[in-house]
């Protein structure tokens, strides 16, 4: 479900930014959790080099024995 939200929200990202021709060199992209908004924000950067991405990060962002399972989906693919 997680990566599924990532690709959702990426697309969703790619039709937007192609649709209104945003500038990508005046844009930040920011998200307050690390979740699959940032995951999504990270394969669109493989799309778009030149995005900024920025995401707050938060204890249960960072440290896996916060969780349940002891692990975060997709960690070091979002600290690149």
């Amino acid at each position: 479900m997680f990566f599924t939200k990532a690709i959702f929200i990426k697309e969703r990202l790619k039709k937007i930014i192609v649709s209104r021709s945003v500038s990508l060199d005046s844009t930040l992209f920011y998200t307050y959790w690390c979740t699959s908004a940032s995951l999504g924000l990270c394969l669109l950067k493989n799309e778009f080099p030149n995005i900024k991405v920025v995401s707050r990060i938060h204890g249960y962002d960072l440290y896996d024995y916060q969780h349940k399972t002891n692990y975060i989906p997709f960690q070091k693919l979002r600290w690149k």
